[in-house]
């Protein structure tokens, strides 16, 4: 393939990419708790490299271009977002670091920044995705019936007024290492959760926490991401031509 061609159509399909983790933080400017997915990149080596082929004869001034970009491990900005006051008595919200731990039928517990809490048939769930949320000891919040059931400060969980559980809230180290699994949960492997502390965070009752996409940025980093890959796709049919020439024009013998 001609070396021209390849690295633009790298960074076009990298650019498309990007326009798409863009656009979802975009869509997600109304979800609570939601963060940011910053979508990386990182330069390509040479094909040659990149295939192990040590032998095979190379142009050192095309391999010292490198090959374009392509797509790297996305990170999350977990940035707080403003409190937006609910006054629902089973809403949280957490100020600072921290995440609330919710039962997904993993290994591992999921983790959330989602604080809208329902009760569902005498259980604790997580009102997006509808799994129950975990207490200080990895245990499912039971709730009396026909009890008045609130949140109250520390995440306490309180029937008629009375304790009757905590609200599980862990600190991860590095949030890098969580893995989206939609429905506002995080994902966490089993060596991440080791390493897991109390939350340093502060319950807020009767609120949620806004998403942290700022949208004017958001819409600015879509648009960006779209010009970009115009700029390739303009490159791309650039060389196309110049193929063309050197096919048609070059190279006809008379």
């Amino acid at each position: 393939m001609n070396y021209g061609l390849q690295i633009s159509a790298s960074g076009a399909l990298t650019s498309m990419y990007q326009q798409d983790v863009l656009a979802n933080n975009l869509a997600n400017i109304e979800t609570p708790g939601f963060a940011r997915v910053l979508p990386m990149t990182r330069q390509r080596a040479a094909a040659r490299v990149e295939d192990g082929l040590g032998l095979v004869p190379s142009n050192e001034l095309l391999e010292s271009l490198g090959a374009g970009v392509t797509m790297a491990h996305n990170e999350m900005a977990f940035g707080t977002g403003g409190m937006e006051v609910t006054n629902r008595p089973l809403d949280t919200a957490i100020r600072g670091n921290g995440f609330f731990t919710i039962d997904a039928g993993n290994e591992t517990p999921s983790l959330s920044r989602d604080g809208r809490f329902l009760n569902a048939n005498g259980t604790l769930v997580h009102a997006t995705s509808g799994y129950p949320v975990l207490d200080g000891s990895g245990s499912t919040i039971r709730l009396p019936i026909n009890a008045h059931v609130r949140i109250g400060e520390a995440g306490i969980v309180m029937a008629d007024d009375q304790p009757i559980a905590q609200l599980g809230l862990v600190d991860i180290a590095d949030p890098s290492q969580l893995v989206p699994e939609g429905k506002g949960l995080y994902g966490a492997s089993a060596a991440v959760m080791e390493t897991a502390q109390p939350a340093s965070g502060t319950i807020v009752s009767g609120s949620v926490e806004r998403s942290a996409v700022d949208e004017i940025q958001a819409m600015m980093a879509v648009t960006s991401a779209a010009r970009s890959m115009s700029t390739h796709m303009n490159m791309i049919r650039n060389h196309d031509r110049l193929l063309d020439r050197a096919i048609n024009q070059l190279g006809r013998v008379s």
